[in-house]
């Protein structure tokens, strides 16, 4: 399978390569590829991968994840899925999606204010990245602004520019793309709202509640931490672009997180009719429902494919 990362982005216009790859893939399964039937004794461990580069289930099952960056490779086609599907085990959690948007580094943005595309802050912007991209997904059409003021710009760009702040190559990238190429830009509130076509008094609340909380040392809307807490007071002021479709400058890598219900102790698939396990027919990683279902954190599906294929290859290999 020809692996591929990222290519949904904007950046590299769209599904473009996406299809490019797959009609690659079938030149070359043409010329070399061997058809071989194998039957299973024991069992069949489905371990397919996820469905986040198959745009018709993104469609029926996760329509807010709908144009984001595929992560993952061309595999995650949901065909495991389908297959239990088709003789009958049951599905869940096929809504749930994970979506990152990590704002730092440069640390600076972390201070800022994170808005919904009214001006309203909605969520603590110290937060990991899919959690913080989740608040835009779920509540918010996935359409917000960080807002930062003009001495945030300064360190953020000082930062990217000095080869020895630390941040890698690729984070120096995109934090100068973003402060030079993805915003608005005011030198008052208003004229900042009135740019990103934001409710202006709106924005203007939220800010100075968000510059008392953050004198007083404490956030009482979402407890970001006081080390990340600073006043934005110094014009002009910025609105860099978060949104989650679209966004060439700032792209959102996404991946499903439903899938085949397993039994926990044996990792065989549950049937929807019945309600209990099918003989013979596992699932395991992306494919199945497990730990990272419901919400992810980086790498978790590493230490979830692990103990779920060992967990069905030890059942399937007693029988």
């Amino acid at each position: 399978m020809l692996h591929e990362i990222g290519s949904g982005s904007a950046m590299f216009g769209g599904r473009n390569i996406d299809e490019g790859c797959r009609q690659r893939e079938n030149e070359l399964l043409d010329s070399f590829g061997i058809d071989v039937v194998i039957r299973a004794k024991k069992g069949v461990i489905i371990a397919c991968g996820g469905y986040y580069f198959n745009q018709e289930m993104i469609n029926k099952y996760a329509p807010k994840y709908n144009g984001f960056m595929p992560l993952g490779n061309l595999g995650d086609d949901g065909s495991g899925i389908k297959l239990a599907q088709a003789v009958g085990a049951k599905l869940d959690r096929m809504d749930r999606c994970s979506a990152w948007k990590f704002i730092n580094p440069p640390y600076s943005f972390v201070r800022g204010i994170l808005t919904n595309s009214n001006g309203e802050r909605v969520g603590n912007e110290d937060v990991y990245g899919a959690s913080f991209a989740d608040f835009l997904v779920q509540n918010h059409d996935g359409k917000g602004w960080l807002i930062i003021d003009q001495q945030m710009w300064d360190e953020a760009s000082q930062d990217c520019m000095d080869p020895e702040s630390g941040l890698q190559e690729d984070q120096r990238m995109q934090g100068l793309a973003n402060l030079h190429k993805n915003f608005k830009r005011g030198d008052s509130w208003k004229e900042l709202a009135n740019e990103c076509k934001m409710n202006s008094s709106v924005l203007q609340t939220t800010v100075s509640r968000y510059n008392t909380d953050a004198s007083n040392g404490k956030d009482t809307l979402f407890g970001k931490n006081s080390m990340y807490l600073t006043p934005l007071t110094e014009g002009p002021f910025y609105a860099i672009n978060l949104d989650m479709v679209g966004n060439k400058y700032w792209p959102t890598p996404c991946m499903s997180l439903g899938g085949i219900v397993v039994e926990g102790s044996t990792g065989r698939a549950i049937s929807e009719k019945t309600g209990k396990p099918i003989p013979g027919l596992y699932a395991a990683g992306r494919s199945a429902v497990g730990i990272a279902s419901n919400y992810y954190v980086s790498g978790l599906s590493l230490g979830d494919c692990i103990f779920s294929g060992r967990r069905a290859g030890r059942h399937a290999g007693s029988q």
